[in-house]
């Protein structure tokens, strides 16, 4: 899930915690001339005196094989309003150089984003060499955690610094009017350290802050601790854009213009809050991406280009799930008609050399599954296109299948727990039962899935996990989790807003915040996202035992075994062939009543549902025959309902699921 407007966010789904190196890896239509030019830092050192009226920067730790969606969005307004603009993207800048004297740990700085903020918040509050304040001895033991040395950490700031050098080198900005710094969760010290710099040089300049980290109440915090910031974009800006940027060139009163915060002289201003509506929705131009993606080695993960068919969560807007961290006013579902969502897919085609597409949505909506997937089949019977996105785990299995014939080769899923009580009090709106349902559906149309398992959910029972437990020793062949983690408690989440009602002790700001900061420099309770804390229900050893035994089998058993693990089943004439690999092989042919039952059990049933319309010698033999198939481990029974275990071995191979990634 992606913030729109500025920048991209770190998503709810996105692990964003540190990861202990001790642990397992587990309509606008886009306009066709560009104002704007990529920055290209590697050999121009020669300052030249440069005009453009705005500069827009995307810095670390923005992953650079993902197009910064927001950013994009706002040049394509730069551009309707013939407004000349650069935009240098620095995450891409520092990658490479990372790349060159790190190797694969230039990777982890940036997917952990964490990593990367620690590492460089010496530019921020001063060498660790020079002292031993508390938020240097934080910092350095949260680095040690994860396995990053000094001498790792020192390259990294190294290379920050000769970047930061070279846009000064590069750039006189005496006459730009506008620095724009797009922030998701984990770009603000990159912003800070070179925002400051610009300003102290450059005091024309209007310093701009936008993203994720500025929606309310992040966002005015920092424009109070900062004095040198100008602007800040409080959340969804869309409709401000174009007002927002000709006021700050033109030196025009930014009064009345919606979701701003500004400053002028000692006193912070606040704009009238102003929900965007869908036809609101701006649309991105990748052309300087793409450039600045090109410095890249070809053999690195392929960028993912974004498209933006809705924003909210159809599902958060009813039941918001108690973990999630979506602002409360960003829940509102709002979608794009079809016909726009095609032609902003045929752009990027098109205009930007790519055949990967992701969706920023929360989730696809319903009706886009219903009414857009037939067009993206025939888009993906002229190119191979390869989609990705974010959907909820109740789909059906039509659904499904019509995903891997559009060409989606890779989901999100919203799994979270194998323990139904848990799912209830998560309000997920699931079974897990459902889940195993919708993982083996995924399987047979050749997705790629990727979701996690949430631990430490407020009132678990030991018997929580001991369920989950029973369920997935069934399931080897199924794809598991990409990782087991603690609940974070989120800003904007029901556990945050509404802790006291839940149980929870007064959340404090994560741990992380205090090692990049110094004591009293800004508000961490208004400016922090994650908050640190466990339910003191979680506590309990009992509860501790049981976890561990899960979260063990998952990481060593169910993991490990999975590429060697196969479950298929084929069709015959009037009969199921069955072919099981791994710890327990089985090779069986169905017939008859069992034949009959494996088939209706394809989609979950309940027990009754089997039985119904049969009378009591035939519900007695039923009976016996289903529970003969789940003692074989051939259907799966969790409460009152059963399912089929055995993937559809297709034929027709729409897409093999080990060629997906996500990334």
């Amino acid at each position: 899930m992606w913030q729109p407007g500025w920048c991209l966010c770190s998503g709810v789904r996105k692990r964003s915690g540190l990861k202990r190196s001790s642990k397992a890896e587990a309509s606008q239509r886009v306009t066709t001339r560009p104002r704007s030019r990529a920055s290209t830092l590697g050999g121009e050192k020669a300052a030249r005196k440069d005009s453009t009226s705005v500069i827009l920067f995307c810095l670390p730790w923005a992953e650079p094989w993902h197009a910064p969606l927001g950013l994009s969005i706002v040049a394509n307004k730069l551009d309707l309003l013939d407004i000349d603009y650069e935009i240098v993207h620095g995450n891409t800048d520092l990658y490479v150089r990372l790349k060159k004297r790190l190797g694969a740990l230039a990777n982890k700085v940036f997917e952990d984003g964490r990593v990367g903020e620690l590492i460089c918040s010496e530019l921020l509050s001063g060498p660790d060499s020079v002292g031993s304040s508390d938020e240097v001895v934080i910092r350095q033991r949260l680095l040690r955690e994860v396995g990053i040395t000094r001498k790792q950490a020192s390259v990294v700031v190294e290379e920050l610094q000769d970047f930061f050098d070279d846009c000064f080198a590069r750039f006189d900005l005496s006459q730009t009017l506008v620095c724009g710094f797009g922030l998701g969760i984990h770009q603000t010290v990159p912003s800070l350290v070179l925002g400051s710099r610009i300003k102290s040089r450059w005091p024309q300049v209007k310093i701009v802050f936008g993203g994720s980290q500025c929606s309310d109440p992040m966002g005015i915090a920092l424009l109070e601790a900062y004095p040198w910031i100008d602007v800040v974009a409080r959340g969804e800006c869309d409709d401000s854009l174009g007002p927002l940027f000709s006021a700050l060139i033109t030196g025009s009163t930014l009064q009345d213009i919606p979701n701003v915060a500004w400053r002028s002289g000692s006193e912070i201003h606040l704009g009238p809050i102003k929900a965007v509506s869908a036809q609101a929705m701006g649309s991105p131009n990748y052309a300087t991406y793409e450039n600045s993606y090109e410095k890249i080695s070809p053999n690195e993960r392929p960028a993912n280009f974004y498209v933006e068919a809705s924003r909210g969560c159809w599902w958060g807007q009813k039941h918001h799930c108690t973990f999630c961290g979506i602002h409360a006013n960003g829940l509102n579902f709002r979608s794009k008609n079809v016909d726009r969502v095609v032609d902003e897919i045929e752009t990027l085609i098109q205009k930007h050399k790519t055949v990967r597409i992701a969706f920023s949505d929360t989730i696809l909506g319903i009706d886009h599954l219903r009414d857009l997937l037939p067009h993206l089949q025939q888009i993906r019977s002229r190119f191979d296109v390869e989609f990705l996105a974010d959907v909820k785990p109740n789909l059906s299995k039509q659904q499904i299948y019509a995903l891997a014939n559009a060409g989606f080769i890779a989901v999100q899923l919203g799994i979270e727990s194998f323990s139904d009580r848990l799912l209830q009090r998560m309000r997920k709106g699931n079974r897990a039962l459902q889940h195993v349902q919708t993982l083996k559906w995924f399987a047979e149309a050749g997705i790629g899935v990727h979701y996690n398992i949430l631990t430490h959910v407020p009132d678990e029972t030991a018997s929580d996990y001991y369920e989950a437990l029973a369920l997935v020793r069934n399931v080897p062949h199924i794809h598991p989790p990409s990782g087991v983690f603690p609940i974070e408690l989120n800003r904007y989440s029901p556990y945050f807003e509404n802790w006291s009602n839940y149980g929870f002790e007064k959340p404090a700001p994560s741990t992380f915040y205090e090692g990049i900061f110094r004591k009293g420099e800004i508000d961490l309770d208004q400016f922090a996202y994650s908050f640190k804390g466990y339910h003191p229900s979680t506590k309990d050893s009992l509860i501790e035992t049981a976890r561990q035994n899960f979260i063990s089998f998952v990481e060593t058993n169910w993991t490990a075994g999975y590429p060697q693990s196969n479950f298929f089943y084929w069709l015959g004439p009037n009969r199921v062939f069955l072919a099981r690999e791994g710890n327990s092989p089985l090779h069986k042919v169905l017939e008859g009543y069992s034949a009959r039952i494996f088939l209706e059990c394809d989609k979950v049933q309940s027990i009754e549902r089997l039985l119904e319309n049969a009378d009591e010698s035939d519900r007695r033999t039923r009976r016996e025959e289903i529970e003969r198939l789940v003692e074989e481990g051939i259907l799966i029974q969790s409460a009152d309902e059963t399912h089929v275990l055995a993937v559809a071995l297709r034929r027709l191979a729409l897409r093999p699921a080990h060629i997906a990634s996500w990334g």
